[in-house]
Formats: C-alpha cells, sequence, structure tokens
C-alpha cells in the first residue's frame, strides 16, 4: 500500500489560499488561525520539497509555477474526498449543495439562500455551502466537478450555454454610485462624459473592468483611471470618502457609511446589459433545484431594486 505525506487538511489549506490569494482570508474559510494555515502549508512545501507560493509582504500570496501545476490536482483531491464524505450524506439525506458566486454577488445573493435553502426542492441536499472565486475560476470548477452550480455575471453571455443547465435570472443595466456631495446636481441619472471626469472604482473581475472599459470607448470616451477593488465593502468605503464613483453591474440599496450617504444614479446614454445567470455542472445538481436558484437570484436582485425607484430591470 502507499503511504502518503500530506494531508487533506494541507490540501484544502493550500487551496484556500490559493484561490483566496491571501492567507487571512484562507484561513477565516478554513476556520483555523492565520499562524496555523501557513505552518501548515509550510509543512506542506517541506514534504513536497518545492516552494508553492511566494510570499509579499503585507500584499498577500502568489502562486509559483509549480504551486499552479499542482492547483487543479489538488481540487481535485479535495472534490474527491468531499464525494466520500457526502457517500452516506446523500442515502440520508443530509448532503451539501456547493454553490459558487463572485465577492460581489455574495452579499446579495448567498444570505437569501442561506435563508431558503431548507427548502430546496432536491430531497438529496440539506446544506447550501458557498464557495466565492472569480467567474473565470468557478467555470473550471463546476466543469471538474468541484462544486455543483455557478451563479456568475456576463457582458456577452454565450449562446451556447443557454442550454436547460443554464438560466438568465435577471437583465440589468449597470449603474453609477458616489456620494451625495460627489453626484449633486446630476438628478437621477448622470452622462458618460459626467462619469469619465472622475477616477472610478471597479471590483477587481474580468467581467467588471473589462464591461467598464468598452462602455467609455462605445460612447466616445476615454477611459478613465480605474481603481480596482476585491470587495463591494472596499468599493463602497473608497466611493463614499469621494470623488472617486463606483460603477456596478448589480443594483445595490442607498447606504449611509460613516455618516457620509451613497447615492446612486442611472446612466443615461443606452448600455448593453449584464447578465446574471446559473450555471450547473450536468448530472450534479437537477433541474428543480437548479431553477429554484435562479428564482432565488432574480428575487433577491428584485429585492435590492425596491428601494431604488429609478432603476429599472430589462
Amino acid at each position: 500500500m502507499p503511504s502518503y505525506s500530506f494531508s487533506l487538511a494541507q490540501m484544502n489549506h493550500f487551496v484556500a489560499t490559493a484561490r483566496s490569494g491571501t492567507m487571512t482570508q484562507a484561513a477565516d474559510r478554513c476556520g483555523v488561525s492565520e499562524p496555523a494555515l501557513s505552518v501548515s502549508i509550510r509543512r506542506l512545501e517541506h514534504l513536497l520539497a518545492t516552494d508553492l507560493f511566494t510570499r509579499h509582504a503585507g500584499a498577500g500570496v502568489e502562486l509559483t509555477d509549480t504551486g499552479r501545476a499542482l492547483l487543479p490536482l489538488a481540487e481535485e483531491l479535495i472534490a474527491g474526498a468531499d464525494r466520500v464524505n457526502n457517500f452516506a450524506a446523500e442515502r440520508h439525506g443530509t448532503a451539501s449543495l456547493r454553490v459558487g458566486c463572485t465577492g460581489s454577488i455574495y452579499p446579495f445573493i448567498v444570505p437569501m439562500l442561506q435563508a431558503d435553502d431548507r427548502r430546496m426542492p432536491l430531497a438529496h441536499y440539506r446544506r447550501l455551502e458557498p464557495v466565492v472565486a472569480k467567474d473565470e475560476d468557478l467555470r473550471q470548477m463546476v466543469a471538474g466537478g468541484r462544486i455543483d452550480m455557478w451563479i456568475g455575471m456576463s457582458a456577452d453571455p454565450d449562446p451556447a450555454a443557454q442550454s436547460e443547465t443554464f438560466h438568465r435570472a435577471i437583465s440589468l443595466a449597470p449603474y453609477v454610485i458616489g456620494s451625495a456631495r460627489t453626484l449633486r446636481g446630476h438628478g437621477s441619472t448622470i452622462r458618460m462624459r459626467d462619469v469619465a471626469q472622475h477616477r472610478i472604482c471597479v471590483l477587481e473581475e474580468p467581467v467588471s473592468v473589462e464591461y467598464v472599459s468598452r462602455l467609455f470607448r462605445e460612447h466616445g470616451q476615454r477611459v478613465p483611471p480605474l481603481v480596482k477593488l476585491q470587495t463591494w465593502e472596499s468599493l463602497r468605503s473608497v466611493a463614499a470618502a469621494g470623488p472617486e464613483l463606483g460603477i456596478l453591474s448589480i443594483p445595490a440599496p442607498p447606504v449611509s457609511i460613516s455618516g457620509v450617504q451613497l447615492v446612486i444614479r442611472r446612466i443615461a446614454e443606452p448600455v448593453a446589459d449584464i447578465h446574471l445567470g446559473v450555471f450547473a455542472h450536468p448530472g450534479r445538481a437537477s433541474g428543480p433545484v437548479v431553477h429554484r436558484v435562479a428564482d432565488l437570484c432574480r428575487r433577491a436582485m428584485l429585492a435590492s431594486l425596491a428601494a431604488v425607484p429609478e432603476l429599472r430591470v430589462r
């Protein structure tokens, strides 16, 4: 019998760190302390006799070439272990449903899914397990069976993906968010030429960055400096400080940050919609589950829009 020097826990810590980009976020996802996670990964590197990450002081970690090559193998190993772990759970109706989404969608969608997961229509699944990553990573994870489905955004939905497992939950136009002081005098809409006068905050996801850049070019405006941020909370904080504006592809109700009122404005010119969809791996989640998740996504978006009468879903 072969012997294995590494543990599944070490591989799980490696995958979580690779996907998070920071030890702090990975430790939080794994439910361990940051020093314990760091020691675990160091021991894995020692056992494999190679460096898996390049550490940057105060700026997270980056996969080495060896780490990038190992990542899909490690994810496959974890997925296999999950399937073994869930074998009995599926027979007794206590397995989890792994749903992937981007960080910008998480605050709007996942709480509603978690509140509803006891009423999921597939008897096998009893617990919803969110996985947060970028769209491009989620595509690979669902294709490899490492998650059951993913909720993603696209400015240009692939017609080939319009199958029984892909459902557009909602289609909406992007909008501008900023402090009431920065957006004073613009009414309920703002023109692209006025938006272009500001630095723009964009969530650090391929769809968002590419779409926002194209948005300016298509309306004859230079692309202003783009401040790429990782989370909705950081974007909201920067926009509240001003004079930066944020452009998001999903709606959000107005809020106050540290006493600064944030407001939102529709872009006056016609713009291409962002499509929110749910894609499930064939055979891993049945049609009723996908339909249920898509319906919950639609309801979450509409609930967010309820406090923003000037925005319209298309």
